[in-house]
């Protein structure tokens, strides 16, 4: 009885502060701090996590692993339940991990450990292991929505979300928002449009992250790494194959808009879309991508390319590469070995992967249908089908192709444009052999973009190198048996550089070699090959200018020295903080 008064005055007490216009505290933290950043609140139970709700402008840390399989039985199966509000405080995981936390709210949107991150808001230092969420939309393994700072963060798992902007890690990011080294490993499943590895829609910047899971899409803009991008993405990357049910589906970003760009990034997954603008790299690109790579197999219905599915008006594509094979079941086809359709500018760029349309249509070794767009100093070395209008080069085209090769050796049947054109004087057809050769590639800027090994390779570029470079061996199917004639050793790759660059050398015959590196008075800073014994052939070594401490060595000039048998070379390189 004495209990039962006691709770009926506290009830009426909190009523009468509530008409009074106060408000009682919220409940306190469970678990040791103060939740200042000189003495953050420390998490040590998936409960105390859950009691971030109670404080959401306070500074956190995780004091230990946390395993949160029991969240698959709260709240009548719906699990843990996303941390409402925006969260505005600091959270540093501390190198510790959150594992098996379990979201099962189909209803529920947004849907993610924080509902939303506010402006000013930090994550870092943090792994999600094992998730399973299941959401309606916004829904990402950290935050559902994200106005502030992601950094040295991960999530594995899966995901499924029934409306848009679903992400591994954000579902959307924010204009204010970024992910900086951080990464996601979560299979990525959305009914409708803007999916993608690790953030669904982005406005916000991505930099030095990626995506390894699979990613399926039932709508539009579908993309390993992002599903639609307004803002920027640089020296990220996706790995996971990607399936979209509907148009713009692309190996690293569905849609890539006119605002935005893509520098130093690539995408190795296969990419499987139903729809048109289907892209190795890009479903449809409105934007900017320098120095992008797809390495994987493309299939689509039209508008598909290897690297981007449609290169739109104003949009432009420098120093990339398509390597996979590219497929079109549509109509009318539009698939090239680069770009499906290009309207906008395409320099300094190359594709080597085969080209077929199943029913007819515009195809092209490196661009489907050149639609008003401008091509420069770039290559095609894949085959094309005959079907419909083929060319070895540009299935269709009425812009402008201006020192710009295709590998008549491989396409003995074609002529550079299939439908267009019949003589396109910046198309040049060369062979296989000619390819080979620097010389045959007039007013390229082989000093500074392009490098080749004289009658082993095709060019390559410097800045965003293949390994291997491409070859009538790897590209084509030709049959070669070119071996090299003489010992070669080329210049390092990115020059200047910090911290990683790259060392190509050519062998002419088996040999025992030794690859070091000294600096500008004759100290050894590093040894790369140390007498093994290695083949003929092309051979690619990187070195990181970091030592195993994570000490990078001083800004300077230095030296790298190849010595082979009797053969003996060494160059300079320069390395810039």
């Amino acid at each position: 009885m004495e209990k039962r008064m006691l709770r009926t005055q506290a009830t009426v007490f909190i009523l009468l502060l509530a008409i009074s216009g106060f408000t009682p505290a919220l409940a306190q933290f469970s678990g040791d701090g103060s939740g200042t950043e000189a003495d953050p609140y420390i998490i040590t139970d998936v409960v105390q996590l859950q009691e971030i709700s109670n404080d959401l402008d306070a500074h956190y840390e995780l004091g230990n692993d946390i395993d949160a399989a029991e969240t698959a039985e709260w709240n009548d199966g719906e699990g843990f339940e996303p941390i409402e509000g925006h969260f505005t405080g600091i959270f540093d995981g501390n190198g510790f991990t959150i594992a098996n936390l379990t979201i099962d709210r189909p209803d529920s949107a947004p849907v993610g450990l924080f509902a939303a991150l506010g402006f000013d808001s930090k994550i870092s230092n943090l792994g999600l292991e094992d998730i399973n969420y299941t959401g309606d939309g916004g829904i990402g393994g950290i935050a559902g929505v994200s106005h502030g700072l992601i950094v040295d963060s991960y999530a594995t798992g899966s995901i499924t979300g029934t409306t848009p902007a679903i992400g591994g890690l954000v579902g959307n990011l924010n204009s204010a928002a970024s992910i900086l080294d951080s990464f996601a490993e979560v299979n990525v499943t959305g009914g409708q449009s803007w999916v993608g590895g690790l953030a669904g829609l982005v406005s916000g910047e991505i930099i030095n992250s990626h995506a390894i899971g699979n990613v399926t899409g039932g709508g539009r803009d579908v993309g390993g790494l992002v599903g639609d991008n307004q803002g920027t993405i640089t020296d990220s990357y996706a790995t996971g194959n990607v399936d979209g049910d509907d148009n713009r589906v692309g190996g690293l970003v569905g849609r890539n808009h006119s605002v935005a760009t893509i520098t130093n990034s690539f995408a190795s997954g296969n990419v499987n879309g139903l729809g048109n603008f289907i892209g190795g790299m890009v479903g449809r690109n409105g934007g900017v991508i320098i120095n992008g790579s797809a390495t994987g197999d493309v299939t689509g219905d039209e508008a598909v390319g290897g690297l981007v599915g449609s290169n739109r008006n104003s949009a432009e594509i420098a120093t990339s590469y398509a390597t996979g094979e590219v497929f079109a079941g549509g109509g009318s086809g539009m698939v090239g070995g680069l770009a499906g359709i290009n309207g906008g500018f395409i320099e300094n760029s190359y594709a080597t992967g085969n080209i077929s349309v199943e029913i007819g249509g515009f195809s092209g070794g490196l661009v489907g249908n050149n639609n008003g767009g401008e091509i420069l100093n770039s290559y095609a070395a894949g085959i094309v089908d005959d079907t419909g209008f083929a060319g070895g080069l540009v299935g269709a085209t009425d812009g402008e192709i201006t020192s710009t090769h295709w590998n008549t050796e491989v396409n003995p049947e074609l002529d550079a444009v299939g439908f267009g054109f019949d003589e396109e004087s910046g198309a040049v057809g060369s062979s296989s052999a000619q390819m080979m050769q620097q010389s045959s590639f007039l007013d390229w800027n082989f000093d500074d973009i392009w490098i080749i090994t004289e009658g082993a390779t095709y060019p390559w570029l410097r800045e965003n190198p293949q390994d291997p470079p491409p070859s009538p061996d790897a590209a084509t199917g030709v049959d070669s048996d070119n071996v090299p004639v003489e010992f070669v050793l080329n210049q390092n790759y990115p020059n200047p550089f910090n911290p990683v660059t790259h060392i190509q050398f050519t062998l002419s015959e088996r040999n025992d070699v030794i690859l070091e590196i000294f600096n500008i008075i004759g100290q050894r800073v590093a040894t790369l090959i140390n007498n093994e014994n290695l083949s003929a052939g092309h051979h690619n070594v990187t070195w990181d200018a970091t030592d195993q401490m994570g000490r990078r060595v001083s800004s300077g000039v230095y030296l790298y020295r190849l010595e082979a048998g009797s053969f003996i070379e060494t160059k300079r390189m320069l390395f810039l903080q």
